[in-house]
């Protein structure tokens, strides 16, 4: 993997990341635990496997849940590592 490859993945809130933290409608909070990345390796996967942590005031999932969709469907919340700390203040 490239260094500008790195940058990349980083810097584009859309290039999921196993252990991300997003969310779909902005009450729910799920970690991604799956991506197609190895599919393409240079570009952002387009699908992902989530599982769901906070469940979402409409209740359209519940802890624990998992589901595959497309990753443009999601917000980033907080990156890999970093989202245990951000999360608390959620």
């Amino acid at each position: 993997m490239t260094e500008e490859n790195i940058f990349n993945r980083l810097s584009n809130p859309g290039w999921f990341m196993v252990g991300d933290l997003v969310s779909r409608d902005g009450t729910d909070l799920q970690e991604v635990i799956e991506t197609n990345e190895e599919d393409a390796p240079d570009y952002p996967p387009d699908l992902i496997t989530v599982r769901c942590i906070r469940a979402p005031m409409d209740g359209w999932c519940t802890v624990g849940e998992e589901e595959s969709n497309l990753a443009r469907r999601y917000n980033l919340v907080a990156r890999a590592g970093a989202a245990k700390t951000e999360v608390k203040s959620l």
